[in-house]
């Protein structure tokens, strides 16, 4: 006899975060490890699983889904769920207007310490590393938006520094993103 599933409130009960769509692939993946762990093998017992995690309006809301009536397969009522969430689709984890939400969030707040440089650098190449995969920006694109993060003040040490580092970078030509952050990292 298979045991029964945790409940809602249990720390090992799979969490979806509305606010936070991409979650939702984890969701799913969670509730499948899940499945597998209590021997959940009928599409109407996962669909009512997949419900059970979620917060009430996101429960009311995929109870509208045609895909979670009884004829439907598990695997539709995820697909269906999921374009519920545009987010969450793979060809548009990251967009442009993330990158730049980013290195103007950053050139607002500014780049004060180690931590903040290393809080920077990793959403940056996570985003960019990802629009490159996808053909969406080019490495010089990338190397221009990520002095773009930076303020000015900090910025015109960072180039000093990179200028002295490297006498015959052509002028109209971003340095490369691992460049200038040596040269952050050197100076804070």
């Amino acid at each position: 006899m298979a045991t029964p599933l945790p409940s809602r409130r249990d720390k090992v009960a799979p969490i979806f975060d509305p606010a936070q769509p991409r979650t939702l692939i984890r969701y799913f993946e969670d509730l499948g490890d899940l499945f597998m762990a209590h021997q959940v093998t009928m599409d109407d017992a996962k669909k009512a699983a997949a419900l059970k995690y979620v917060p009430m309006a996101v429960e009311d809301l995929w109870k509208t889904l045609p895909e979670y009536r009884t004829e439907h397969t598990y695997g539709t009522f995820i697909a269906a769920a999921k374009k519920l969430y545009p987010a969450v689709s793979e060809d548009r984890r990251y967009t442009v207007g993330d990158l730049d939400r980013l290195t103007g969030e950053r050139a607002r707040i500014g780049v004060h310490t180690l931590a903040d440089l290393g809080a920077y650098y990793r959403e940056f190449i996570l985003i960019t590393r990802f629009l490159i995969a996808k053909d969406l920006l080019s490495t010089r694109e990338q190397n221009r938006a990520f002095e773009s993060g930076f303020q000015a003040e900090l910025w015109h040490r960072i180039s000093h520094r990179l200028e002295i580092k490297d006498i015959d970078h052509p002028p109209d030509t971003a340095y490369a993103v691992q460049d200038v952050y040596n040269a952050a990292a050197f100076l804070l």
